[in-house]
């Protein structure tokens, strides 16, 4: 049983910003946001895998999920390093590409699995909090809109009990807070190796609008992973708050 600080986010106790960055260790590629946005109207991206909600004046989104497990492909290289994101968001849908996210995720870097969270207020870097974040932890994650240019990021690892929250200023425009995002992604300008994954379910997926109106999946848009003419990743809504990704 976690202990009560697991639950510091989910009740929205705020436990102060948090200013660490990792420094050695895995590193995320920047996102290639343009090119999710080009596939919104016939669901398939390059890099992105998931429910998509549209909406407006959005200001809230989380969800919560299993860290998935991953492994090097049949046929590709163990020297390769491969890049698999979990993560719940704002915007980073065209035209609205300034994009407020957080959440986790897992590598291989020469054969060995890596795990982590962060958060993004793109198009500003991502980073990397000093937070303990293994495959199989339970996490939840929320993303809230505070501004336009302000944001609170709120990842619980309700597996070991640790709770950070961050309060990222974007630098870069503003945000449309037009859709809500639960997303699986192959980060980078150019997209990484990517990984096979277990299969993970997203659940106690809710976003709110600032008029109080809440978004469930009913309805989203569900985009698959295509790449080379062959589907990586895609989405299946269970109900209107449960959504599982599958490899390929």
């Amino acid at each position: 049983m976690p202990s009560p600080r697991a639950f510091a986010c989910m009740a929205m106790i705020l436990v102060g910003v948090i200013s660490g960055y990792v420094t050695s260790g895995a590193k995320r590629p920047m996102t290639s946001l343009a090119t999710a946005s080009l596939f919104r109207r016939d669901h398939s991206s390059l890099n992105w895998c998931g429910a998509v909600q549209y909406s407006n004046q959005v200001t809230f989104v989380k969800g919560t999920w299993t860290v998935p497990s991953v492994s090097i492909p049949n046929g590709n290289l163990s020297t390769d390093q491969y890049w698999f994101y979990q993560w719940v968001g704002i915007d980073g849908v065209s035209p609205c590409e300034v994009l407020l996210q957080g959440g986790t995720g897992t590598t291989i870097t020469n054969g060995t699995v890596g795990a982590f969270a962060w958060y993004e207020f793109y198009p500003a870097g991502p980073v990397y909090p000093n937070m303990s974040i293994h495959v199989g932890d339970v996490v939840y994650v929320s993303v809230e809109a505070t501004s336009s240019k302000t944001g609170t990021i709120c990842i619980d690892n309700l597996s070991t009990g640790e709770s950070q929250t961050f309060n990222p200023v974007s630098q870069n425009g503003s945000l449309c807070q037009k859709t809500a995002e639960w997303i699986a992604e192959d980060p980078g300008i150019t997209v990484q190796p990517f990984p096979s994954f277990s299969a993970f379910n997203l659940t106690s997926c809710k976003a709110t609008t600032g008029s109080g109106s809440v978004i469930t999946l009913d309805g989203a848009e569900l985009w698959e992973m295509n790449q080379k003419g062959r589907r990586l990743c895609h989405a299946q809504v269970n109900s209107n708050s449960d959504l599982t990704v599958f490899n390929g």
